[in-house]
């Protein structure tokens, strides 16, 4: 947890200072975004919650993006999901991609955000409130970091939430696609 942190401050400092860059390289998505979707398969069944992922399967065979970052920002978001969704409950994943745009939307069955909480969930070191820091823990930082990795690959990042209902969020990155196949 600490590294992870740490990561989090040191990943927040260089996008801050301008030194982060995007390094994009060929990947099949369909495979490694599979990988990384299925990565939490053991923390829904640790926590009993339902766990249902959507990968378009006409994805393209090799697209050109920083996978690193991609997954950075999947795990953010699947890390949240799992953190406030309870026993029971489901958490999906929907992957897509359409006109050179990769979409990925992680939707829980969680606590929700009220409205004033939503407007400020991407701002720095920001959190629902006191009490979801102190029940959950958490530094405020994951979702910022991916909100600044999305616009240096072009994307756009927002969520939809009902307080007591649940969550949904979403990314996009403008990818390329490689006429080479992985």
């Amino acid at each position: 947890t600490l590294l992870h942190v740490i990561n989090e401050i040191l990943d927040f400092s260089k996008i801050e200072s301008g030194k982060l860059l995007i390094d994009c390289h060929p990947f099949n998505p369909l495979i490694e975004l599979s990988q990384a979707s299925k990565f939490f398969m053991i923390t829904a069944k640790e926590k009993s919650i339902h766990y249902l992922a959507y990968i378009d399967p006409n994805l393209p065979q090799c697209m050109n993006a920083d996978l690193v970052r991609i997954k950075q920002i999947m795990f953010n978001f699947l890390s949240n999901a799992f953190k406030f969704t309870p026993e029971g409950k489901t958490v999906y994943v929907n992957i897509k991609y359409k006109d050179d745009c990769l979409s990925v939307s992680v939707e829980d069955e969680g606590i929700g955000l009220e409205p004033t909480a939503l407007a400020k969930i991407f701002n720095v070191f920001e959190q629902a409130d006191s009490s979801t820091t102190r029940k959950y823990g958490g530094t405020g930082l994951g979702l910022v970091i991916s909100k600044k990795l999305t616009e240096l690959m072009g994307g756009d990042i927002w969520c939809e939430s009902t307080e007591g209902v649940g969550s949904t969020f979403h990314f996009t990155a403008q990818l390329s696609k490689q006429q080479d196949e992985i």
